[in-house]
């Protein structure tokens, strides 16, 4: 894989279809998780219907990992959660809970199972970036923009030392 990554590489539409999330759904973007759920009671048994997971980690305890990227559902994800949410990934299951650290094409996946990916590498080869440009990306000390994805997306530098 090519170690510099060009305008060319980067899927624009995806970039702006995250800018599109964190202008018009800015309660969906958390820049310090994959994804994470702060959800209302009535989410909680939509979710549980929609898609058959157990909201309660393995301690009897609410688990703040599981999630989908739904309209509506309470959920929140960075950059690389919404490039695979957007992308047709879904998070995988991880003992008694779900994450997105690990995705799948299939709903419901074991996180161990064949076809389980991380999410960072599956971030950044759908956005068409290197990994350095994603590990700065996807660094949950930023904080970013709808505009600042948008200009990567249009080829603006991810990282200021690019040359």
């Amino acid at each position: 894989m090519n170690i510099h990554s060009t305008y060319e590489d980067r899927n624009t539409d995806l970039f702006f279809d995250i800018a599109d999330v964190m202008e018009f759904f800015p309660e969906q973007y958390d820049q310090r998780t994959w994804g994470g759920f702060t959800p209302e009671e009535a989410d909680y048994a939509r979710f549980e219907k929609q898609f058959g997971y157990d909201t309660k980690d393995q301690n009897g305890e609410e688990d703040i990992n599981w999630i989908h990227a739904d309209v509506g559902c309470g959920s929140a994800l960075c950059v690389a959660g919404h490039a695979a949410a957007l992308r047709g990934w879904f998070p995988t299951r991880w003992h008694n809970s779900v994450a997105w650290t690990q995705v799948s094409k299939e709903k419901g996946q074991d996180h161990r199972a064949d076809g389980s990916r991380d999410v960072s590498d599956v971030a950044q080869e759908l956005l068409g970036i290197n990994g350095s440009e994603a590990r700065h990306l996807f660094d949950s000390d930023h904080v970013w923009t709808a505009d600042d994805l948008r200009n990567f997306g249009k080829g603006e530098r991810i990282l200021s030392d690019e040359g």
